[in-house]
């Protein structure tokens, strides 16, 4: 009796520990994604880090690469990470 008490909790603290390791992977990926796609502009792709499924999109500012991935968690709530890279010109 007492466990089907602490199936709620066990299921929380799962689904939350899930959402923390997506957003590590997706912080730890970014900058490369962004810098990698300097002066192209993507909208919707869909790319697979390390078993996790993100929605992939970069845009071409005049001096910045602006980039974002977003996924959906457990409770099919949108997440998102950003991140632009100044671009110098000589």
């Amino acid at each position: 009796m007492f466990i089907i008490f602490l199936l709620p909790v066990i299921y929380h603290a799962m689904n939350h520990n899930q959402s923390l390791q997506q957003a590590m992977v997706a912080e730890e990926h970014l900058s490369r994604y962004v810098t990698q796609s300097i002066g192209s502009e993507v909208a919707g792709e869909i790319v697979t880090i390390e078993g996790y499924e993100f929605n992939w999109s970069t845009e071409h500012l005049e001096n910045k690469q602006f980039g974002c991935f977003t996924w959906l968690n457990q409770q099919n709530n949108e997440e998102s990470m950003c991140l632009y890279v100044p671009i110098y010109k000589e």
